[in-house]
């Protein structure tokens, strides 16, 4: 069984708890989600049932908020995230409950249908917020059902309010975990006689579900959130070898408009920047592409050149990049790209090398000491200090690559 002690590091090392008897099923015992200012941890317990060889691992559960070095045990169990806008987590699990930032919980007057003696086919859970409203959708079926059920409630400080419960036909899904945007679902639909995927996007009105539009074309569906407007990555059907034709839609006044069609190396990795915290190291690799989006902007970085897909604007990577594995990162409102020996930053569509003096170990005097509130290079180039503090944090952790998918699911 698995053991994992938790120890915080300001100025000294400081254990704050040994945890036994973890899950033999997986790697990693302990999960750390952190909204910035408080840590939430799941620990995965072993069960004496549980059998990797056969696949039966049942993952029991202990949630722990963690505020500076006290850890507060929490009640919960389930998928958790973090609601900005609310500023409280949300656990869903067989009872769907916030927690606040001092480890409170309100259990949510909500019946789940974890709760039935046959759990669903399909069951799937999504937060959507939109200036000062913030929705719970639910989705499930059963698999002697053609259709599925879908609820959706208005979420306020320690208030839930039922708006919407209807049935769609086929297999629904919320389309994003967390959302900044009004409610979006994914539907899809068997037809007799048709043999290819019939994906239709479905919008919540406030009052109704209504078809954003077909999109028959694609394999998969990305939902893409910039400052609460929607795009719609679609990961198109056949293509090249080595080569992944993609689609990007836009959806404005409940209708999808297609703005560009391109085409990636291998199969793209799409992640949402501004769902981690820290200074997370994205990795591109020669073999494949990687599609970055923040509050503002979508970018595709490939070997050559960084593409700007909401403008189609291309900029060629510079020599030392080229043809070459290298890391990503976003911070102070411009982006990083590295490898072990090289950096630079891209801001304005224009890359410049990004070059950190270290100072060799001597004795100086106070004149001889540069300003503290900027980083000298050997070129006389000032570099904002927190850019060159991001990169010192990057290449010090060795750009550790931070894995997402933006669909969470067991």
């Amino acid at each position: 069984m698995g053991r994992v002690g938790l120890y915080i590091y300001n100025s000294s090392l400081k254990h704050v708890i040994t945890f036994e008897h973890g899950s033999i099923c997986t790697g990693n015992d302990l999960r750390i989600q952190w909204n910035g200012e408080e840590y939430l941890l799941k620990f995965l317990k072993g069960s004496p049932n549980d059998n990797p060889a056969t696949g039966e691992c049942y993952y029991l559960t202990e949630m722990y908020l963690l505020l500076n070095d006290r850890l507060i045990p929490l009640n919960v169990s389930g998928d958790m995230s973090w609601i900005p806008v609310l500023r409280e987590w949300i656990a869903m699990g067989e009872k769907i409950s916030l927690i606040n930032e001092t480890g409170s919980t309100l259990f949510l007057n909500i019946s789940t249908p974890h709760l039935n003696a046959t759990r669903p086919r399909v069951y799937n859970s999504g937060i959507a917020y939109n200036g000062n409203k913030i929705w719970l959708s639910l989705t499930w079926g059963w698999d002697y059902e053609d259709v599925s059920h879908v609820k959706i409630y208005l979420l306020g400080k320690g208030t839930v309010r039922e708006v919407y419960s209807g049935e769609v036909p086929g297999i629904t899904s919320s389309g994003a975990m967390i959302w900044n945007g009004i409610p979006l679902f994914f539907q899809s639909v068997t037809l007799p006689g048709y043999s290819g995927l019939n994906i239709t996007v479905l919008a919540f009105n406030g009052t109704e579900l209504s078809r954003v539009g077909m999109f028959n074309e694609c394999s998969q569906l990305t939902p893409v959130s910039l400052s609460g407007r929607a795009f719609i990555l679609c990961m198109a059907i056949g293509g090249r070898r080595r080569l992944t034709t993609m689609k990007l839609f836009s959806i404005t006044g409940g209708r999808k408009e297609l703005l560009r069609t391109f085409t990636t190396s291998g199969y793209p990795r799409i992640y949402g920047v501004e769902e981690f915290q820290g200074f997370s190291a994205f990795e591109e690799r020669n073999d494949s592409s990687l599609i970055l989006y923040t509050n503002d902007s979508i970018l595709l970085f490939n070997s050559t050149t960084v593409m700007n897909l909401l403008t189609g604007e291309k900029i060629p990577l510079p020599a030392n990049l080229k043809e070459r594995n290298y890391r990503v990162s976003y911070c102070c409102g411009g982006w990083i790209l590295f490898t072990k020996s090289e950096s630079y930053t891209l801001k304005g569509g224009k890359f410049a090398e990004l070059k950190l003096a270290i100072p060799h170990r001597r004795e100086t005097t106070t004149e001889n000491l540069s300003s503290p509130g900027s980083t000298q290079t050997g070129d006389n180039t000032i570099i904002p200090p927190k850019e060159a503090l991001a990169l010192l944090l990057i290449t010090t952790v060795g750009g550790a690559l931070l894995l997402h998918a933006l669909h969470r699911r067991r």
